[in-house]
Order: C-alpha cells, then structure tokens, then sequence
C-alpha cells in the first residue's frame, strides 16, 4: 500500500508531458500555462519556465480579442509573476478567478459533457485551490502588503466556493 501511496506523489509533481504539435492557439497556450507553472511553483525552478513564459508572450497578443478568455488571463497572470510584476500578476489572478467563478456557474446551468471535461482538467475546484496555495506561498515572500492582500481575497473567493 505504501508503494501506490508513493507513485501517487511522484506523478502529481511530474511536469506535463512535453508536446510540439497542438490542435489549435488556445491548446499551446494552455500547454505553456501548465508547463511555466510546473516549473515556477511546482518545482520552484524559476529558469526552466523562462522558455515557456517566452513563447506565452508570443502567442498573447492574439488573445486580447478575446477579454473572457480563462487561459489568456492564466497566461498573463504567469507572465507578470515571471518577470516579478507581482502587482500586476495579482490583478490577472483576480480576473483569472471571475473568469473561473463565471465557468462554475454556467457549469451549474448546463451540464455539458465538453465544459464537465474542460473543467475537470485544471479549473476544477480542487486545483484552483492547490494552485493558489503555491501561488500565494509564492507571492507571500515577495509582494508588497497590499498586493498580498488583494491575492488573499482571490484566495478567500475560490475557499467560498458553493456549487
């Protein structure tokens, strides 16, 4: 028992699998969030992020059509912390999470089996929180009083869940 208990743990701090082909601009944005946060909160290794923070920037421009975009605001969020714009980085946190909130409710609506499967792959309420926490141990150590505050309230909305 303690064996499956042990492989556990290993594959939830493993990194995404690594990709070069995606069907589409949101699934190679979607790929680099998952890899800069892997490697920035999960790891703690700030330099093996550098290349997908890079190309995350590359490819934001064509999201700011798209102001509803959850991915985007992930991305941009990841972006500021990268470059320690912690301010900044907390205000994309606090779209990120409307944006996650507004999902949950339209999730609650309708019950869809493409957004239950979206969801259950990263915007569930489990791994928001678990991101979060990393996250605010993160910004814990470096922002400013009153950025630490606003990234508190984001935190004590994704606890307050009710669905």
């Amino acid at each position: 028992m303690a064996h499956a208990n042990t492989s556990m743990k290993k594959s939830r701090s493993m990194a995404p699998l690594s990709r070069r082909k995606f069907n589409h601009f949101w699934d190679e944005l979607y790929y680099c969030c998952q890899k800069a946060h892997h490697y920035m909160y999960v790891c703690g290794k700030k330099g093996l992020a550098r290349r997908y923070v890079l190309r995350m920037r590359v490819l934001l421009p064509s999201a700011k059509g798209h102001p509803d975009a959850l991915v985007g605001a992930r991305a941009r969020a990841l972006c500021w912390e990268y470059a320690g714009r912690w301010g900044r980085g907390a205000i994309c946190r606090e779209a990120e999470m409307d944006l996650v909130l507004r999902l949950h409710k339209e999730l609650s609506k309708r019950r869809s089996a493409r957004v239950i499967k979206f969801v259950s792959e990263g915007y569930g309420r489990s791994e928001v929180r678990v991101r979060l926490a990393a996250i605010y141990r993160e910004y814990k150590d470096k922002a400013t009083p009153s950025v630490i505050a606003r990234l508190q309230n984001v935190v004590a909305r994704a606890r307050a869940w009710a669905w």
